[in-house]
């Protein structure tokens, strides 16, 4: 119960201090843009924005596809070597 209450305290504070303030500081760039230059340069600031928004999901995602192989796979090697290593200690102490 308390990790799942510290998971989603967690996920509120990064959401609320970490991607709001960031969308908000695009959105004033861009109507900056906008208002001072021209909207061909908002456009080119919020198209560059999106862009790089979606170009670092995609690779997170990816990268924890493959993350995810190798923590599994690691897994399933480690807990017999893990289990062997206990046993022998047990033989050696006694």
């Amino acid at each position: 119960m308390d990790r799942g209450t510290q998971s989603i305290n967690n996920l509120l504070n990064y959401i609320l201090f970490s991607i709001v303030p960031t969308l908000v500081d695009v959105g004033v760039a861009v109507v900056y843009f906008i208002i001072v230059f021209d909207i061909w340069f908002g456009l080119i600031v919020f198209t560059t924005m999106i862009s790089y928004i979606y170009f670092t999901i995609s690779v997170t995602e990816w990268r924890t596809k493959f993350r995810r192989s190798v923590l599994s796979r690691l897994a399933l090697w480690v807990c017999p070597v893990g289990v062997t290593l206990l046993r022998l200690q047990a033989v050696v102490v006694y």
